[in-house]
């Protein structure tokens, strides 16, 4: 904070630099450098987790038939388009972001069958497994059968 050049560094950063930089040096002002410093680093992690939380995404990914020699007919693919939908989960899965998965998997609706691909979670916490079981429930009272695959020990 001493530095004219690191200042103006941190504050073109990114916005949620800025904003730590700003809050500690307030503290700084007002408290002393103890507790800055303690208030700094609290809001430079919630911040790192709001990036690690945005970096995680729930896309709908198409189904692909057990067919190998690619003749299934018209009618059996729309059939699954219909009844079966796919979800793969990329990134954390945490309580950050945990609240966002959940609504994007609970307006699923008119289908028979969520399948969620799970090889691609990159960390899974408490919140994150209660959250994502609590989806399931949902789903399932609604008479939606729910399947699981890739999941890591």
């Amino acid at each position: 904070m001493v530095e004219v050049g690191s200042l103006r560094a941190i504050a073109r950063a990114t916005r949620g630099d800025g904003v730590v930089l700003v809050l500690t040096f307030a503290v700084t002002v007002v408290f002393d450098l103890i507790t800055a410093v303690a208030v700094g680093v609290a809001l430079a992690v919630v911040v790192a987790l709001r990036a690690v939380a945005a970096s995680g995404w729930l896309d709908e990914v198409p189904l692909r038939s057990g067919d190998r020699d690619g003749d299934q007919p018209a009618e059996e693919q729309r059939l699954l388009d219909e009844h079966i939908v796919a979800y793969r989960f990329d990134g954390p899965l945490f309580f950050a972001a945990a609240h966002r998965f959940l609504l994007e998997l609970t307006q699923v609706s008119d289908v028979r069958i969520v399948i969620l691909r799970m090889s691609r979670i990159s960390a899974l916490d408490a919140t994150g497994a209660g959250v994502l079981g609590d989806a399931i429930t949902r789903l399932e009272d609604r008479g939606i059968t729910v399947l699981v695959s890739g999941v890591k020990a």
